[in-house]
């Protein structure tokens, strides 16, 4: 009679371990690490922005795009591959007035602008920019209404600014403006004070 208890126990022990075994496999979900997920639409950010990788640029997308939003992209990437990952440009975005080959930097806010509009809209002279501090105007960053606001710097200079910067992935200091053609010596003196990188 011992004998069957004991047996009864061992088995009944047996059961409860294989149970809670075979149970605990069923919630291996909880360590698993739930995946990123990207959120599109209007004044969006992506989750995975919390854990950026060295080789990532994150940049806000607007305007005439139809996912407007913030990405995360590759360093290097072109303005025009950024459009077609924001669902490329809606019927009314006017791209004959943004330079589509340009590289796009970390922290832009891009507004891609309207055909309808007669005028840039109201940000648009900040276009592709970051914020200035004490009134010094990113030669990196900053658009060719910003640029042209330089005390000898036309639109035509402010273009070729642009042009040079896109070829040359941006400036390394701001004396590096004087290889840009139209901007020689005297110019740069008369800007140096107002240009940073």
């Amino acid at each position: 009679m011992k004998l069957d208890q004991e047996k009864y126990w061992i088995i009944l022990v047996l059961i409860a371990v294989i149970a809670f075994w075979a149970g605990g496999r069923d919630f291996n979900f909880s360590t698993q690490e739930i995946p990123a997920v990207e959120v599109m639409g209007d004044n969006s950010i992506n989750s995975k922005d919390f854990n950026i990788k060295d080789d990532e640029i994150i940049v806000h997308i607007g305007g005439e795009v139809n996912n407007p939003g913030v990405f995360s992209f590759s360093q290097g990437i072109r303005l025009i591959d950024a459009i077609s990952v924001a669902g490329g440009e809606t019927s009314k975005a006017a791209l004959d007035q943004i330079n589509l080959a340009r590289i796009i930097n970390d922290g832009e806010h891009i507004i891609i602008p309207s055909y309808l509009s007669s005028e840039a809209p109201a940000d648009y002279s900040k276009l592709n920019t970051q914020i200035q501090s004490g009134g010094q105007v990113n030669i990196n960053t900053a658009g060719i209404e910003e640029l042209s606001s330089l005390a000898g710097i036309g639109r035509v200079r402010a273009e070729a600014i642009i042009e040079y910067r896109d070829n040359n992935n941006g400036f390394k200091n701001p004396e590096e403006i004087k290889n840009v053609a139209g901007i020689g010596v005297q110019t740069y003196n008369n800007i140096k004070d107002d240009i940073k990188i």
